[in-house]
């Protein structure tokens, strides 16, 4: 390859940024549903192929982080033809928010 990975890894700086912004994401998530917050909902419905879902479904996570509302993915609208391989082999990010909170590194509180 011509380089391509080096470019293609993040940086320290901007993983700890990451792992910041997802661990402050994922407590507003988990306040919101548990009535501790005010705060917002952002639905996403999906009736596409897999590929336009995902986008779908990571561009409704970057609002609602950048937003402060808890998303919630309704999979009811589901029109993908088959078991969606995000079930059937696991995602690396996970619909309910709090499932990532194992996998972000200790940062400060």
């Amino acid at each position: 390859l011509s380089g391509c990975e080096e470019a293609d890894t993040p940086s320290p700086a901007h993983r700890e940024a990451a792992a910041r912004i997802l661990g402050e994401y994922t407590e507003l998530h988990r306040r919101i549903l548990a009535g501790e917050q005010e705060g917002g909902f952002l639905v996403v419905r999906s009736a596409h192929g897999i590929s336009n879902t995902q986008i779908e479904e990571v561009t409704a996570l970057m609002v609602a982080i950048e937003t402060g509302r808890a998303l919630i993915v309704d999979f009811a609208n589901d029109t993908y033809t088959g078991p969606r391989p995000a079930l059937e082999y696991g995602w690396p990010i996970q619909v309910w928010v709090d499932g990532m909170l194992p996998f972000l590194p200790d940062g400060p509180a």
